[in-house]
Parts: C-alpha cells; sequence; structure tokens
C-alpha cells in the first residue's frame, strides 16, 4: 500500500510539473530596463514587449530603473524572484565592464543570472572637429605621435564605451589623448561643434545631422562592418585596427534560479518576436544590429567579454578613480 501511494504522489507531482510548464505565464511578466524611459534600449524593449505580449498571452510590463550607469536597475534584476515573472534588459556596461572597476557590486554577472536572449548591439563613431589639420584616422594618428597630449576628447565617463574605446586605440597606436569627461552628452557635442574639444565618441544616430551636415567629421566607427545607414564612414577594421570593434550590447536575464522550461520558453518567444519588421526596422534605423545569442550561446560570448574587458582595463590602468 505504501509503495502504491508513493507511486500514485510520484504520478501527481509529475503532472502537476507538466502542467504549470505548460501554462506559464499566469499574469503579467514584468521587465526591468536599467536605463531611463525615452532611451534607445528602453523604446526597442517597449516595441519588443508587445510582440512578446501577444505570442505568451500575458502582458509584458516595462518597469524603468535607471541609474549608476545601469547597475541600479541590474542589482534590481538579480533580487527577483526567479519564477519568470521578472526579467531584466541590462547592458554590457553593467555585465562586463563594470564588474572589473566597482568591487561593490552585489550581483555576478555570471553567478547571478539565467541569460536569455540578446537583443542588439550598438557601436561608437569617433567624430573630430572639422577645424582640426587632421581629416582622417590615420592623420589623427599621425598627429598624436608627433603631437603628444595635444589631442583631446570627450566621453561621459570613466568605463563607458567611449572612455574604452579611446584607450584601445591609444594602447594600440601608441598615441597619448587627453580624457575629458561630461556628464550630459548634448554639453560634450556642442563643447566638439565648438572645437573646445577635438574629438569624442558617441553613438552615430545622435550626431547625424552633424556629420550630414559637415559641422563634424567621422573618421571611424567600431562597428565590424559599415552601417547600411553610415555607408561612408569606414570601420577602424578597415582603417588596420582590426581589434577596435567594441560594441555596446543589451541582453535580457532572469534572475539565476529560474525554471529552465521557462528561460527556454522565453528565450524562443523573444528570438521570433525580433524577427516582426517593426523590431528589425527600430533597430536597423537606430544605427544598431540584431544579435540572436539564446541561453545555449550566450555563456562563451558574455565569457569572451568578460575577458577581453578585464584585459583593456588592466593593461590601461583604468580605475574609478579618474583614468
Amino acid at each position: 500500500m505504501r509503495s502504491g501511494a508513493m507511486i500514485l504522489a510520484a504520478l501527481l507531482s509529475m503532472g502537476t510539473t507538466g502542467s504549470s510548464a505548460e501554462e506559464y505565464p499566469t499574469r503579467p511578466i514584468t521587465i526591468i530596463v536599467s536605463a531611463g524611459a525615452g532611451t534607445t534600449g528602453d523604446n526597442g524593449i517597449r516595441i519588443l514587449a508587445r510582440f512578446m505580449a501577444a505570442r505568451l498571452g500575458q502582458p509584458v510590463v516595462v518597469e524603468n530603473k535607471p541609474g549608476a550607469a545601469g547597475i541600479v536597475g541590474t542589482e534590481a534584476g538579480a533580487r527577483a524572484k526567479p519564477d519568470g515573472y521578472t526579467l531584466t534588459f541590462t547592458y554590457s556596461t553593467a555585465m562586463a565592464v563594470y564588474p572589473w572597476l566597482h568591487k561593490k557590486l552585489t550581483y555576478d554577472p555570471v553567478k547571478s543570472f539565467a541569460p536569455v536572449h540578446t537583443t542588439s548591439q550598438s557601436g561608437l563613431v569617433m567624430l573630430v572637429n572639422p577645424q582640426r589639420p587632421y581629416k582622417s584616422l590615420s592623420e589623427l594618428i599621425e598627429f598624436g605621435k608627433n603631437n603628444p597630449g595635444k589631442i583631446n576628447y570627450g566621453s561621459l565617463g570613466i568605463g563607458t564605451g567611449a572612455h574604452l574605446t579611446a584607450e584601445l586605440l591609444q594602447l594600440r597606436t601608441g598615441i597619448k589623448m587627453e580624457h575629458i569627461v561630461y556628464k550630459l552628452g548634448t554639453a560634450m557635442l556642442a563643447d566638439l561643434l565648438a572645437g573646445v574639444i577635438d574629438a569624442a565618441f558617441d553613438q552615430p544616430n545622435t550626431p547625424r545631422p552633424h556629420i550630414e551636415s559637415g559641422r563634424l567629421r567621422a573618421i571611424a566607427m567600431t562597428h565590424k562592418e559599415r552601417l547600411p545607414t553610415f555607408p561612408d564612414i569606414p570601420t577602424f577594421a578597415e582603417l588596420g585596427l582590426p581589434d577596435i570593434d567594441m560594441t555596446n550590447w543589451g541582453v535580457i536575464v532572469a534572475p539565476a534560479g529560474t525554471p529552465r522550461h521557462i528561460v527556454e520558453k522565453l528565450s524562443a518567444v523573444i528570438a521570433d518576436a525580433k524577427k516582426e519588421r517593426e523590431v528589425v526596422d527600430y533597430y536597423k534605423l537606430g544605427d544598431s544590429t540584431v544579435i540572436d545569442l539564446d541561453y545555449n550561446a550566450f555563456p562563451a560570448f558574455h565569457a569572451a567579454e568578460l575577458k577581453s574587458y578585464k584585459e583593456l582595463i588592466e593593461k590601461a590602468g583604468i580605475t574609478l578613480d579618474g583614468h
């Protein structure tokens, strides 16, 4: 009798597990966005969420938690209950850069999360004031070698993609540039236009009007291939610097411990939703490229990114104290 009851209980348990797997989700899902409302990443997730909701049969709600360049939202996502009802959209800075700079993060980029699916990646364009004597990357490098420290560039802070790209450029070419930190991208762009600073690294869609009008000169881009929206801007790889291809990528993650069948379902839904024309067009027109790495493919990519940024930060001697 006891063994029969145990078998019956096991069968009932299996039935319950299968049923819960089939039923998920039964209520709304929240995606924490580690950036402010109206930002490029936030807008993309809101479009993606609509198509996810249609496939899942439940609302997908976007909740913005900006702060500390993505750390605040990422930490909140790591603390969420691992039941598939709270996901987090975060960036490469929080997942691959800041773990090497911030000593007091409350999350581990690998152990605290179950990766679900990547979204897109966007590179940076190197801009120079057209009144400067260098009109191309090779001319800038030559000028920099002959005039150490005479080129300054702007970024939005230590550890940002712009700062790290500039540091890598200096390591690869031997030139030395002065780093000017800005709190606002609008202020940095205004100073570049006015000639207060010589160069800057920015997402290409922001300075587009100034590039097209000739008020700024775009001399190189960090994408591996030229963007269809900027076919005349060469890549660093084309110009002989193949490893300067850093991009800011986005990924949707779940808290560690989220059941595997839920992660698999969400990953498939996101991959399918990303094929929608509206989603594809949004990223393309925003000068980004879609990257498709699911829960199986992401860990190897993530490990390589962590390794690459760790090496760069160590070689360049970057610290939050002001390098």
